[in-house]
């Protein structure tokens, strides 16, 4: 069986501030010209002692300094602390103005609901869906 390995744009791991905020990698947003105010469609999973708890598919606005703010539910519900350790997947970016694109329309719902919670499978299709867009 051939299967196809599917990768996001980028992922990488990021320690959560006090104000449950992480930092785009600055090589990350150079290699993609992500800049301030650009949303950034998210995969992170939440781990705990080495282990994926959970997977939360976000779509946020990249703040100064490449800063990405965890909606505040998200921060709740997962119990996520200052210096836990989240592992993120960059499935894509957006400028504000390809927000209105077809491809922007099917992840738009993120924007009125800050996020949703996904299972590995849910993960694995929306990675295997960005071989569309390549």
């Amino acid at each position: 069986m051939n299967q196809q390995i599917i990768e996001p744009l980028a992922k990488f791991h990021a320690e959560v501030d006090k104000y449950g905020r992480f930092t785009l990698p600055k090589a990350t947003r150079k290699r993609y010209n992500i800049d301030q105010s650009d949303f950034v469609e998210l995969i992170v999973r939440i781990i705990k002692e080495n282990e994926i708890l959970n997977r939360v598919h976000v779509l946020v606005r990249v703040a100064k300094d490449g800063k990405i703010y965890l909606p505040q539910k998200v921060v709740k519900e997962f119990s996520i602390e200052q210096d836990d350790i989240l592992e993120v997947l960059l499935i894509r970016y957006f400028k504000i103005d390809d927000l209105l694109t077809e491809e922007a329309r099917k992840i738009k719902h993120l924007l009125k609901n800050k996020y949703e919670v996904i299972t590995t499978t849910q993960e694995r299709e929306i990675l295997t869906s960005l071989q569309m867009f390549k």
